[in-house]
């Protein structure tokens, strides 16, 4: 079959879809076509598996899924876990320090029991305006940020309470104290074993320095599917997915990502046409 030698990661929000947990009917097509021909696809995104899972019910996800940036590596259709990389050292004093730091943020932990958030602080309007910019590419900026506060304000615990371990956390706030937030965490816990990233200039999530896409990629390529030889393509647009497109042997920045992210890859997406569509086009005119 044509494309079995091909192993696609997609990224989910803002490559796949810019619909939330919502996947365009395009892309449920072409991920169809491409895995009845014999592709592999995974989905390599931020998000955990009590979101994705239900966005891929009826869509053949046939490799395990990248969660958390590479904190979980998943098959999300047997709910069964493959690999995992939890944060260690003091993540809650870690946790504190941000608290005090920055008040005027929400702090969310992803845990397998549950996503928690730990602290909540005074953003709202902040994070509202941040999310705007969603506007701009398709989706309802006072939609999305309904959403997302629903989830923020799900499970509100104190930090005491957890008792399990944590596999990522995530800060949001006002654009300009995420920029400041992360410039002071890079700083300070940088060096000490953690990968702090942004998905979105409204928040900085924090993960193992063993956890990231890429890594992750790499699990499935020579150790889960060491029996095949894979090209991996890699698709993203944000910066938790660069590590993911320079390790690929060919890589995608979705249209409306930064410069940063389309320098770290080798093409570039259009606007308006379905990613995976692009891609299986790129492999029948460039690869086969």
């Amino acid at each position: 079959m044509k494309y079995s030698k091909y192993l696609i990661l997609s990224d989910y929000d803002g490559t796949l879809s810019r619909e939330g947990l919502i996947l365009p009917e395009r892309e449920k097509e072409a991920i169809n076509e491409f895995v009845s021909q014999g592709g592999t696809f995974a989905v390599a995104t931020g998000r955990g598996f009590r979101e994705i899972g239900g966005v891929f019910e009826d869509t053949p996800i046939n490799a395990p899924s990248i969660l958390w940036n590479g904190a979980l590596v998943m098959d999300i259709k047997n709910k069964k876990l493959i690999k995992s990389y939890p944060l260690e050292g003091d993540v809650k004093g870690m946790l504190r320090d941000i608290e005090e730091s920055f008040p005027d943020t929400i702090i969310q932990v992803q845990c397998m029991s549950e996503d928690f958030t730990v602290y909540f602080g005074d953003c709202e309007d902040e994070l509202r305006e941040g999310l705007k910019q969603f506007s701009d590419i398709g989706v309802n900026a006072e939609d999305h940020f309904i959403d997302f506060f629903k989830t923020l304000t799900n499970k509100l615990v104190t930090l005491e309470e957890i008792n399990e371990p944590i596999y990522k956390f995530l800060i949001v706030g006002g654009i300009d104290r995420m920029k400041e937030l992360k410039e002071y965490l890079l700083e300070k816990y940088d060096s000490l074993g953690y990968l702090i990233v942004s998905s979105a200039p409204f928040n900085v999530e924090v993960n193992s320095l063993q956890a990231s896409k890429g890594q992750a990629g790499d699990f499935l390529k020579k150790e889960y599917f060491k029996d095949r030889e894979y090209t991996v393509i890699a698709l993203g647009d944000g910066e938790n997915d660069i590590d993911a497109l320079k390790r690929a042997d060919y890589s995608f920045a979705a249209n409306n990502a930064s410069n940063e992210i389309k320098a770290a890859a080798d093409y570039v997406l259009k606007e308006n046409l379905g990613v995976i569509r692009q891609v299986l086009n790129f492999i029948d005119s460039s690869l086969r």
